[in-house]
């Protein structure tokens, strides 16, 4: 079984994240130009291609998780992923209250997989999907704890009855939750 979760940055995020953009531009500019001695051709050129970075940084970044039948990824696009065995996944659950800037400073990649707290990959959202894998590492997506996908993901990184060696298979749990 396979499901993903993918959490983009809020449009009023994507705004935001493009404020500095102008003076960047400005900046950039001055110093393609080579004041004096540079080509305004391949200034122009390098400006426009510098642009593309935050735009495309801006539009294009999510925290996802992806749960295939043998490996399980987690990350912050188009930056950074951790990819392991989905049978090194020890513990699933649903964090219904997590304060990125609080707890962690903000949205992005924040913490480290071996802390207490975990490796967060946030771009908003009130909740978090926490893994722990048996070698004591955490991760945490942010996430929107009614989405749909969420549920997905939960179920499928459930423990199957046999191997959690429950009796009945009419109830089954994520993380001390019932699914």
């Amino acid at each position: 079984m396979q499901a993903t979760y993918r959490r983009r940055l809020s449009p009023s995020l994507n705004l935001l994240m493009l404020l500095p953009l102008p003076a960047y531009l400005l900046f950039m500019g001055v110093v393609a130009s080579g004041r004096g001695n540079g080509d305004p051709v391949v200034g122009t050129v390098v400006i426009g291609l510098l642009t593309l970075l935050p735009v495309g940084f801006a539009f294009l970044s999510s925290a996802f998780i992806r749960v295939s039948a043998d490996t399980v990824r987690v990350g912050f696009s188009p930056m950074a992923r951790s990819k392991f065995r989905r049978a090194d996944v020890e513990h699933v659950e649903l964090i219904p209250l997590v304060d990125a800037f609080e707890s962690y400073g903000g949205w992005g990649i924040k913490g480290s997989a071996r802390s207490p707290k975990g490796l967060l990959y946030s771009a908003g959202g009130s909740a978090a999907i926490s893994l722990t894998l048996h070698d004591g590492r955490r991760y945490l997506v942010g996430c929107d704890a009614d989405d749909g996908d969420v549920r997905r993901v939960l179920e499928v990184l459930a423990p199957s009855p046999t191997d959690a060696g429950e009796e009945d298979p009419s109830s089954s749990t994520v993380g001390g939750r019932s699914v």
